[in-house]
């Protein structure tokens, strides 16, 4: 039973890391999705085992263990396998007999979960969407099991308990209780994620076997339920990063005014001393209204007023000139 585990989680190694090549997205047009294959996950747990059969119905639960791992295919699938250690155990009592059991069993799953609730990729910013933390799954597959029981009887008569020993009806088949069965699980369980690559597991299946001496009696067919917690772990997933923020810029240095201007530290204006500044007496407008016009002349074109003004100063200095060199009159 460990070799065929061992030799069953060997190959779903190989084609996942076969897969982990395979980053090309694909496709869905079933569940109408864009996705990736796998990756792998490997998942450890504990529980609870409860025998349904001749001897009892989920009277007498005791321990489970169970270590396996699983791959994602195709949305909302992912198969595995899974390597199981329980005990069942059950007891029944008569008026003249009490017969109890106790079976220290391996299986081995082969398995697929159908998520019914699960990330879908359609346009480009379902991508930037945070994965759902809670996805409820159905589970089936099928399963082989070893089992091998012990039974215990006693038989009570006027008051005394005789020592145990097998019950009279079982005949010769009582040796040969221990052998191998299938069982078919069938359940569901949540899925609830705790950070990208760490999810919690909670499930319950019931096991429908093809034996019906897994308590060493040979009359209905027996099976029996497993609740456990499991811990999943993906060690392959991305993780995104956080993007670091970048370092703040030194502010530009200030080359305005220092301090607030208020009306203590303003600044007055210098006062110009303008003799026009009162209004112009009878006569003077005329003459005020050519200045202005000949100021505004000179300031468009004062190329035009410094050959005017080079012509005029030609003009003094030749009638200087002349005034020199003509005779003074006689006195």
């Amino acid at each position: 039973m460990i070799r065929l585990f061992c030799s069953c989680f060997i190959i779903l190694g190989l084609v996942a890391a076969n897969s982990f090549a395979q980053t090309k997205r694909e496709y869905s047009g079933l569940f109408d999705t864009y996705y990736y294959r796998g990756p792998i996950s490997f998942t450890g747990g504990l529980g609870t085992a409860a025998y349904n059969g001749d001897l009892g119905t989920f009277t007498s639960p005791s321990y489970a263990f169970n270590l396996g791992a699983s791959y994602k295919v195709w949305p909302r699938i992912a198969l595995g396998a899974e390597f199981l250690y329980y005990q069942l155990k059950g007891s029944k009592t008569t008026d003249t007999i009490t017969s109890s059991f106790s079976s220290t069993n391996m299986e081995l799953d082969l398995y697929g979960r159908f998520y019914l609730i699960d990330d879908i990729v359609r346009v480009a910013p379902d991508r930037n969407k945070q994965p759902k933390r809670v996805k409820p799954y159905l589970t089936t597959g099928i399963g082989f099991l070893r089992y091998n029981p012990t039974l215990s009887s006693s038989y009570t008569s006027s008051g005394s308990t005789f020592q145990p020993q097998p019950a009279p009806y079982l005949g010769p088949e009582s040796a040969k209780a221990s052998g191998f069965t299938m069982a078919i699980p069938l359940g569901g369980g949540v899925a609830i994620g705790v950070s990208p690559r760490v999810s919690i597991l909670a499930d319950v299946t019931y096991r429908y076997t093809f034996s019906s001496v897994l308590d060493a009696i040979p009359q209905k067919k027996d099976g029996y339920a497993l609740a456990c917690i499991k811990v999943q772990f993906s060690p392959f997933v991305p993780v995104k990063k956080k993007k670091k923020k970048a370092a703040a810029s030194a502010p530009a240095p200030y080359e305005g005014p220092k301090g607030t201007e208020t009306w203590k530290n303003r600044k007055k204006k210098p006062v110009e001393n303008n003799d026009n500044a009162y209004p112009p007496l009878p006569g003077e407008e005329q003459q005020q209204n050519q200045e202005n016009q000949e100021n505004q002349e000179n300031q468009e074109n004062p190329d035009q007023q410094n050959k005017n003004e080079g012509g005029d100063n030609q003009q003094n200095e030749g009638g200087d000139n002349q005034n020199q060199n003509s005779p003074s009159p006689k006195q």
